[in-house]
């Protein structure tokens, strides 16, 4: 056997009170696992001690993964943002000019979708929670 496998061997006992009620949850564990009841009492002193660092490891990748999915968004924003300034710029190279008789209804047609898809807008805008509450509550809302 190598040190390692030595150390793995080599252990402390400790005695715990526990009530029947966790003793039969340790017991259903163990047989559902197919381990001691021994082995299910350490792993979960490891999960407990550990509990710390591992909440703070999995909120940094969390974290870490909001912000490449943020990064991605910004990428498709951008590319969405060049691909609109060539088509108005294609557009508006190649759009027919409008007959003078019409520029008034347009306007007055334009101004009015403007309002209404303004009004809409105010009135779904109610109802959605910020971009930050929404990222935070997702990620709090989640088992960390």
């Amino acid at each position: 056997m190598n040190e390692h496998e030595n150390e793995d061997l080599l252990s402390e006992q400790i005695h715990i009170r526990v009530t029947k009620k966790i003793k039969a949850l340790m017991n259903q564990k163990a047989y559902d696992e197919g381990i001691s009841v021994n082995a299910i009492a350490q792993k979960a002193v490891a999960l407990y001690l550990t509990k710390d660092t591992m909440d703070e490891s999995l909120l940094i990748a969390k974290m870490s993964d909001i912000q490449r999915q943020i990064a991605r968004i910004i990428h498709e924003i951008n590319l969405k943002q060049k691909l609109d300034l060539e088509w108005y710029q294609y557009f508006f190279l190649f759009a027919p000019p409008i007959p003078p008789d019409e520029v008034g209804i347009r306007l007055q047609k334009a101004n009015k979708d403007v309002q209404a898809f303004l009004q809409n807008f105010k009135h779904r805008a109610a109802s959605i929670k910020p971009l930050m509450e929404t990222i935070f509550g997702d990620l709090l809302e989640e088992d960390i």
